[in-house]
């Protein structure tokens, strides 16, 4: 099954604007449009996109970096329906692994030299061994 694409989800300055790190305990079960539409009400700033899952209680609101303090201050703090909305800057992501880093973990040695055929007393030696850890 396919990862929902979030790209610039997480990203701290995407090339259109700040991603900033919205939350609220009220977003658990909150669609993203409604939020994107409570967000567009409250905020004096343009919102341009509004990233969020259904079970998230959080959502990553971009919007332009002259707009990024203005619209921190003005919804950090406020009430969304029980509790209190908090603001933070978005952290980017981390970048994929490259096949070097994946090569360079620790591959498992195989505790027979090569072309040793093992006896079955090695055979129960391994498996005493192993369930001893």
């Amino acid at each position: 099954m396919a990862e929902p694409e979030t790209p610039e989800a997480g990203e701290a300055q995407t090339s259109e604007g700040a991603s900033l790190h919205v939350q609220s305990k009220d977003f658990a079960k909150m669609p993203s449009g409604k939020l994107e539409q409570w967000l567009k009400e409250v905020s004096p700033v343009a919102v341009q996109k509004v990233f969020k899952l259904p079970t998230w209680s959080y959502a990553f609101v971009t919007v332009l970096p002259e707009d990024k303090e203005k619209f921190k201050e003005a919804i950090n703090g406020i009430l969304c329906r029980d509790f209190n909305v908090t603001v933070k800057d978005g952290t980017p992501r981390k970048p994929p692994k490259t096949e070097e880093e994946r090569a360079a973990k620790r591959q498992k040695k195989n505790s027979f030299p090569p072309g040793h055929v093992p006896t079955l007393k090695d055979l129960k030696e391994k498996l005493k061994n192993k369930s001893g850890r």
